[in-house]
């Protein structure tokens, strides 16, 4: 019996290392850091007018990029939003961030939206007014996916309205709708049954990964809202914090027209991911990309450790075993969070699967082993071929699907 299990294990860990491991790869390309008040052309402090004067303008700066380079997409600012004390943000070290007053203040700048015909890339296509249009330094050629984040504080005296806290053109969006979190993807608005945490610091993140998985709205590491599907590319509403967006029948941005933002923002940056034939962004991956998962959920956690208690042990065995082949599907959407990782989802895919196993047998094997044979038991030869089998047609598929 021991020789089969042996036998059985050696095949099982061939198997799983064949499988794709996206949500374990490194992290994605910076592409806009907006600090709100920290870089050194701001030097923002509490509770004065926000913004830094550059020729006759107020701006909160992008510090992602060089000066020389037409890559860096400040923000110009509207309103009377203020520099405001975030001392009491998760992972807050240094600084300040954004108030706005929910009555005018907001921040305009140029999207991201398409990262092929962005700002910064060699193949720029906005020409607002019928204005001339600069390439930028970077070879986006191809890129579609991309995410941002942000952490967020909204007040309480505007939970009953309609916030559009980033728009990035109206392809990628977080709103707050009916004391809800929303997003917004391709156009479309999907709201979540996550209520907002009003007057409590909360991490967003808005992740479209891949065609594959379409978007995904994340809030302090889980999945609350998802849309498949693919977003206009050759959308130009502008990027704008703290209101809405949009473009008029000339083409001009037609900006701040309402559902202005109430709070404290901190932190936006966003990022792109993806490669082509001259460039390699790097690969959405939850764990790394994501500062809440990285900066809070897993700090502390050994990679082995399932249930996120920061101990391995036989609990770990049962919180695998229990997660097995379970998935996360957020509105038809399949995608893994900090929910899925207790589950057993290592690699932040959405579902406990082979794979897991896999990373789990390199990070313990003796707490994979119990799993496994709490999972598989020693089957019989003529099954373990079929099973073996059916894993790697699995693991094909998955593997196209990725590519």
């Amino acid at each position: 019996m021991t020789l089969l299990w042996d036998r059985w294990l050696s095949i099982v860990i061939a198997v799983a290392a064949m499988f794709p491991t996206l949500g374990m790869a490194s992290g994605a390309t910076l592409d806009r850091n907006y600090r709100l008040g920290e870089d050194s052309f701001e030097n923002g402090s509490a509770n004065s007018p926000a913004g830094a004067n550059i020729a006759g303008t107020l701006y909160t700066v992008d510090s992602e990029g060089a000066l020389s380079a037409h890559d860096l997409a400040d923000l110009e600012v509207f309103g009377n939003p203020t520099y405001a004390n975030v001392s009491d943000r998760p992972l807050f070290t240094s600084g300040v961030g954004i108030s706005f007053d929910g009555s005018g203040d907001y921040l305009v700048g140029q999207n991201l939206n398409n990262p092929a015909t962005s700002y910064s890339s060699i193949n720029y296509d906005d020409t607002p007014n019928g204005g001339a249009h600069v390439p930028g330094p970077i070879d986006y050629t191809g890129m579609n996916d991309r995410f941002f984040q942000f952490w967020a504080k909204p007040n309480s005296a505007g939970q009953n309205a309609t916030q559009s806290v980033v728009m990035d053109s109206n392809q990628h969006g977080v709103r707050i709708v009916d004391g809800k979190w929303s997003m917004r993807y391709g156009g479309q608005d999907v709201v979540s049954e996550t209520s907002v945490a009003f007057g409590q610091w909360s991490h967003i993140m808005l992740a479209r990964p891949s065609a594959d998985v379409g978007s995904v709205l994340f809030v302090d590491g889980v999945a609350v809202a998802g849309l498949a599907g693919g977003y206009d590319g050759a959308a130009h509403e502008e990027l704008v914090v703290g209101s809405t967006t949009a473009r008029d029948v000339d083409d001009s941005p037609l900006v701040g027209q309402g559902e202005f933002y109430n709070g404290l923002l901190d932190d936006l940056t966003m990022s792109v991911v993806g490669f082509n034939s001259v460039n390699d962004f790097g690969e959405f991956s939850l764990l790394t990309d994501s500062r809440y998962v990285a900066g809070v959920s897993m700090v502390g956690v050994p990679a082995a450790d399932v249930n996120l208690d920061k101990v391995v042990n036989a609990a770990d065995v049962t919180a695998f075993v229990d997660g097995w082949l379970s998935a996360t599907v957020v509105n038809g959407v399949q995608i893994g969070d900090i929910n899925s990782r207790s589950r057993g989802d290592l690699n932040f895919d959405g579902i406990t699967d082979l794979a897991d196993w896999g990373i789990l047998h390199s990070a313990n094997p003796q707490i994979a082993a119990a799993a496994g044979q709490a999972i598989f038991g020693v089957p019989e030869p003529t099954s373990l071929s079929l099973g073996i089998v059916g894993l790697l047609i699995v693991s094909m598929f998955r593997v196209r699907e990725r590519n």
